[in-house]
């Protein structure tokens, strides 16, 4: 064959877009040319009950197909989210999977993955007490938050800076557990929590009501505190976009931009 030949191949299933056919002679490889990264995603639901899992495996095999198509299961807004080069195109893909499988879904906008986090530093206090009949409780916890930097991993730095005995060591897990279950729900709207430091530095224990389930509440309620204290705001996801436009229309586009919340970084006259 010649350059630029194209062939056919029937009954060969485990092709996938980007391998290299041959006849065993040929050394080294071929990079596949870049593509766009999808940036136009809709949120997908199953026309009929219980085709979640036939859906998601037809939408898999489209984007063997289609390194421009995306698909992903968003676990924070719990929906099935796919993303391709614009609206026809996420169409077209779509009602190819319905022509090919008998499968349909409904489309609307996602929803935004919102984030929490914290822009000042702050202490915070929690006391849980608990001691009307029956086995009592008592946890108490003062601790410190600041900001870490914008997009940290893990999301939280804990550090546990108790010297001393006012709070045994052996609750440190139940304290951590009680603000990991703030930091998945967040103080402001819902949102997980990220980028910040906490340390635990004082508190107080009880040596017959102290249990796990105590010190977990106050690490739960002083976390909160903490986090409410030091300005708390919400975070959204942002794009970085560069426009190549005729000098004539910078001022339209630059309006247009500014009309959905875009920030102009700065302007270059190209030669």
């Amino acid at each position: 064959g010649l350059a630029g030949d194209i062939i056919t191949l029937a009954k060969v299933e485990e092709l996938k877009i980007g391998d290299l056919v041959h006849n065993g002679k040929v050394t080294g490889r071929f990079d596949i040319p870049a593509v766009p990264e999808p940036m136009f995603s809709l949120a997908l639901e199953p026309a009929a009950r219980g085709d979640e899992q036939k859906i998601s495996s037809a939408l898999e095999k489209l984007c063997e197909e289609d390194p421009c198509f995306k698909i992903k299961h968003d676990l924070q807004t719990k929906e099935l989210v796919a993303s391709g080069l614009g609206d026809l195109h996420l169409r077209i893909m779509l009602e190819r999977m319905e022509k090919r499988s008998k499968l349909s879904v409904t489309t609307k906008e996602p929803k935004i993955p919102y984030r929490e986090t914290i822009t000042a530093k702050a202490e915070g206090h929690y006391r849980h007490k608990k001691q009307s009949g029956g086995a009592g409780q008592f946890g108490e916890v003062y601790l410190r938050v600041e900001p870490a930097e914008r997009d940290s991993d893990p999301p939280l730095d804990f550090s546990w800076d108790i010297f001393g005995a006012s709070i045994p060591r052996q609750y440190e897990p139940a304290v951590a557990k009680g603000i990991n279950e703030v930091m998945l729900k967040g103080v402001v709207a819902g949102f997980p929590l990220q980028d910040i430091k906490v340390s635990i530095y004082d508190g107080k224990h009880h040596p017959v009501d102290s249990k796990e389930v105590a010190f977990r509440a106050a690490g739960k309620g002083a976390f909160k505190d903490g986090v409410k204290n030091a300005k708390p705001v919400l975070l959204e996801p942002i794009v970085n976009v560069e426009v190549t436009v005729p000098a004539e229309n910078v001022g339209d586009i630059t309006g247009d931009l500014a009309s959905k919340r875009g920030r102009v970084q700065g302007q270059d006259m190209l030669a």
